[in-house]
């Protein structure tokens, strides 16, 4: 991804700017940015960094992560791994660790791990936006797996807690509904009922 040195467009009163198309790096729509516009609906898109640099968006983001698996399902074994940051090495997942107590990681566990840290960065994103940078920010996301006509997702809990000077609670929860809805995963998961706690601490 190229980042491009160019002119910053004049930044609007933040106070006129809906929430996620501030000046910063929020939520945009491809065809905003194919037209040059910085106003956008809310879409998992990232806009461009608006300061005095701004990022180009001629390729998308990939990243990847492999699984190797040996067996059937109840007796085999399984392994994780995320080459690029290294975190997961051929890390052990398998039947007892994603139906039991056994050490190692399941899809469950993954798939919360990456709902709260794109909600968390998509509502601390908004809360800057709206003029209320957060002090913090904690998450965390609850996955359940239903065996009730076959494994499937059934719920997702969102439960966050933020340190957020200068905010009422209406205006919080607003913020807060607004980035679990928008935010890249949580509109990838939209076919799992998700609920959200949100409370100022």
């Amino acid at each position: 991804m190229a980042l491009l040195q160019d002119a910053v467009p004049e930044e609007q009163d933040s106070c006129s700017r809906p929430l996620g198309s501030s000046a910063g790096f929020g939520w945009g729509s491809r065809s905003d940015h194919d037209a040059g516009h910085h106003d956008a609906e809310l879409t998992p898109f990232p806009l461009r960094w608006q300061t005095t640099q701004r990022w180009s968006l001629d390729m998308s983001i990939s990243r990847y992560a492999t699984a190797h698996w040996q067996g059937d399902l109840k007796t085999g074994a399984g392994s994780l791994t995320t080459p690029e940051s290294g975190l997961l090495a051929e890390t052990a997942y398998g039947f007892n660790t994603r139906f039991g107590d056994a050490k190692g990681t399941n899809p469950e566990e993954l798939i919360a791990a990456a709902h709260a840290g794109c909600f968390t960065m998509a509502l601390s994103n908004m809360l800057s936006e709206a003029g209320h940078p957060p002090k913090s920010v904690d998450t965390r996301a609850e996955v359940d797996l239903s065996m009730e006509g076959g494994p499937s997702l059934s719920a997702i809990r969102l439960k966050v807690k933020a340190d957020v000077p200068g905010i009422d609670p209406a205006k919080f929860r607003a913020v807060a509904e607004d980035a679990e809805k928008n935010c890249p995963v949580s509109r990838a998961l939209s076919a799992v009922p998700i609920s959200m706690e949100a409370t100022l601490v």
